[in-house]
Formats: structure tokens, sequence, C-alpha cells
């Protein structure tokens, strides 16, 4: 809870002096499945004119979210009919850097990867990133996105404090010594307040060495135990009807970096990374029939053993595929093998046209209250699909197949558990709603996601 004493002190409430944006504004996500027109549109400059349109949204009882880059598949940041949107776009500098200690001090509405940037100019990064680096940082958090790595949790496990505007636009600092309050808001959904800047724990810049190859799946499902004890990070991925497995480990390396892709190998690449597997994708909604070989075509543009070296978070994040939608749950991490092939069975046996890779990726276990690795170690099932009648038939599928792995879903995905299931799925959810409740009793930053998962 926030401890006894009075907030941080923000320029007296007064009339607006913040005015919504005179635009008629949609936002849409970017998998193009999400949109919402709010009433009102804003984006602050700074933690006062939050704290007024927070408290202007308060007194003029209406339902007031926060939208970041738009890469959630769910409605989580969508506001509801007539309520109002804030982007924090415009709130996204690095306001401390401090070596000695290891922390950074930003403000939330920054890009991953223009803080990546700014922290490669003070040589120095995160240990541990999500794959993309389009998100906002504060959009990354609300949802626990996460890496892989069995040593590494969660990128809310990097935040140190941070600062909340609460439902009644006090401004507050939030600390590990606010256990409760500390452990709920670093995932927040967006449902305890707007987090405006944040501290993050950085080390010193570093490279990695990067190796990717395929495999037949036993293979490399009988090695993984051997490899996760032996790499910082691992990714399986696999292509559904597909004999083999790409496996991608990463170390710690001081080799230097490797010479700049020549330009064959860049188109090579760039083809690889996004229009050939875009123009599979598509013709797989088109050819459903074709599924098998056409995603036999796709693991064949990834062929080939590749060594290189780089800067880590040009490595540990990689290109944005095409739009598609995906569902992702945490297993314990001992399962991980048994999962995949469970999954390939399913797939295989019932003949599921699945036009989208297969991603295992780890994490270690924390105290985040809504992340999927709270008490355990899990391995994060990632199920990409492209088209209606794909995600129709497998997104069902997997959901019961991973069910029966004791699943617990990325909160940033499309998932498939009832209403009110997630109370008793995800072990600390019942104590993130009694603290909501209590910071926000009348539902300022609640939505239909919000209530979908905590209730009314």
């Amino acid at each position: 809870m926030i401890r006894d004493g009075p907030a941080l002190m923000v320029a007296p409430l007064r009339a607006m002096a913040i005015s919504p944006e005179n635009i008629d504004y949609t936002f849409r996500n970017w998998a193009q499945t999400q949109l919402c027109t709010p009433d009102r549109f804003y984006r602050p400059r700074n933690v006062e004119e939050v704290a007024e349109i927070v408290h202007e949204a308060a007194q003029s009882d209406v339902r007031l979210k926060v939208v970041g880059a738009g890469l959630s598949y769910t409605d989580a940041p969508l506001s509801p009919p007539r309520g109002w949107l804030m982007s924090l776009e415009h709130m996204n500098r690095v306001l401390e850097v401090d070596k000695v200690n290891g922390r950074v001090r930003v403000q939330a509405g920054i890009r991953l990867g223009d803080l990546n940037e700014l922290l490669a100019q003070h040589r120095l990064a995160l240990e541990v990133l999500p794959a993309i680096s389009e998100p906002s940082l504060a959009g990354a958090l609300a949802t626990a996105s996460h890496g892989t790595g069995c040593d590494f949790g969660v990128l809310s496990t990097c935040v140190t404090s941070l600062q909340l505007v609460t439902p009644d636009a006090e401004v507050h600092e939030v600390d590990p010594d606010d256990a409760d309050l500390f452990a709920a808001a670093v995932a927040g959904l967006g449902a305890l307040g707007v987090v405006t800047e944040v501290t993050l724990a950085v080390v010193p810049a570093f490279l990695l060495e990067e190796t990717r190859f395929a495999e037949p799946m036993d293979v490399a499902l009988d090695a993984l135990p051997r490899r996760l004890a032996d790499h910082a990070h691992v990714r399986v991925v696999w292509f559904p009807y597909v004999t083999k497995v790409e496996v991608v480990c990463q170390d710690r390396t001081s080799t230097p970096p490797s010479r700049p892709l020549g330009f064959v190998r860049w188109l090579d690449d760039r083809l690889t990374a996004f229009h050939a597997r875009r123009l599979v994708a598509w013709l797989t909604h088109v050819f459903p029939e074709h599924v098998p070989r056409l995603n036999r075509f796709a693991r064949w543009l990834a062929r080939g053993r590749r060594t290189r070296v780089g800067r880590s978070d040009h490595l540990l994040a990689y290109a944005s595929p095409h739009r598609h939608e995906a569902m992702e749950y945490a297993i314990p991490a001992a399962r991980a093998a048994e999962a995949l092939r469970a999954l390939r069975a399913l797939v295989e046996g019932e003949r599921i046209p699945v036009n989208g890779e297969v991603e295992l990726r780890w994490a270690r276990a924390d105290a985040v209250w809504l992340s999927p690795a709270q008490g355990r170690d899990v391995c994060y099932v990632r199920a990409a699909a492209n088209g209606q009648f794909v995600t129709e038939e497998y997104f069902p599928a997997f959901h019961r197949l991973m069910r029966d792995f004791d699943a617990r879903p990325h909160l940033g995905c499309v998932h498939l558990f009832e209403p009110l299931e997630l109370l008793d799925v995800m072990p600390r959810a019942r104590a993130f709603d009694a603290l909501r409740r209590r910071l926000d009793p009348t539902g300022l930053f609640a939505n239909d996601f919000v209530t979908r998962l905590f209730g009314p």
C-alpha cells in the first residue's frame, strides 16, 4: 500500500491548462484488431499535465486509459465509449543517468528502441529486453513483457522505482519499500494509475554472440536442458508440419562485432525476415490446404547455420514480423519439451492449417503480481497465426492444450480464459484486484479488459 505521509507535490490543480487534441482521433493497435474513438484525446508533456487530466476525468465521471505504441493484441489500452484516451508519446526523455549505481531515470512514454540508443551513447544497456523494440516503456511494463533467458526475469524486474499518478490525481514515488504497491504497479495493466517516470537498473554495455541453426525437433528438445544451462539466452522456433526447429543461442562475448552485412546478405535477411514470410502467410490464408508445403518453404528461407556478434539490444530484439495474431502462455519451465511435442501431435493429428510459427522462450521466477512468471520459472509458448479461419480453429485448441500444462496467459496477447477465471489462475490476481479497488473505487482506469479480468 501507499506509505503514510504526503505525496509528491505538484502544481495546485486548477481549471484545465491542457486542452484535448482538437481532432477526430481513432486508435488502432498494430495488429489492426482493436480500435476505439475516445471523446477526448490528450498528449501531456509532464507529470503536472497528467495529474490535471486525471483530476478532470475524475470530476467528469468518465473513464480514462493510457495508450502506448499499440503493440498489444488485446483491448487493454482501449477507452470505453465516451471515455478519454491519453498518450505519453511526448514524455519520452532520459532524465538522469547514474553510471556509478547502474540506474537510469526516464519518462515512461519513451520507446524501447530510443531508450536502447540513448543507453548505448552512455555505454549502458538493459540486461534483458522484449523481442521487439517498438513498444513504449510504460506499455511494455504494463503487460510484463519479457525476453528470454533462464537467469533473467520479465522487463518489470529491471524497475527499481516508478512515479505513479493515482486516481485521486496525486503523484507518488513507488519503490520496493511499498512492497505490495510496487509488486502490483510494475506490471499494472494501466489499472492502478498513470506511470509517468521509471527508474531502471542497467549494466555496462555488452556484446552478444548469436548462433542459429536448424535441427530435428526431437534432437533439439532432448538437448534443451544442456543448452539452457550453457547459454544465457535461448529461443526455439517451429513451423508446424516442419520436421526441424530453429535454435537460437546467445552469450556475452569480447569478440569484435561482425562486419556489416553485404548487400546480398542484407537483402536475403530482409526478404526472409519480412517480405517472404508475409507472402507465405498470405498464400496459406488463401490456400489453407497447402499450409504444410508453404510452411516448409518458410523454414527453408531461414536455412543454414549463422553466427554473428553485435550489440546486445540489436540481437535481443529482432525485426517486427508482418501483422498477425498471437497467443502466448507461460508454463512451468521443466515442461517445455513435453508441451511442444504435444502441440505438434495436436496440430498434425487434427490437420489444423496453422500458418504461423511457434516460439519458446524462458524467464526466471519473479515476485511481480501479474507476471506469468510469478513464483515459478517458466517457458513462454507463443503461437502465431493469420486469418480468421485459422485463429478460430487453432487458438481454442492451443488454449485447451496449454491448460493441461498449468498455463498462465501473457496479458498483452490474445487469451481464451473465461471472465474472472484469472483470479484463480494467477496466484496474486485477487490481491491485485483488492489493491486496485482500494486505489480506484470509482473505476476511473477500468475498461472492458479490466472488467473481464477482475469484475466490475
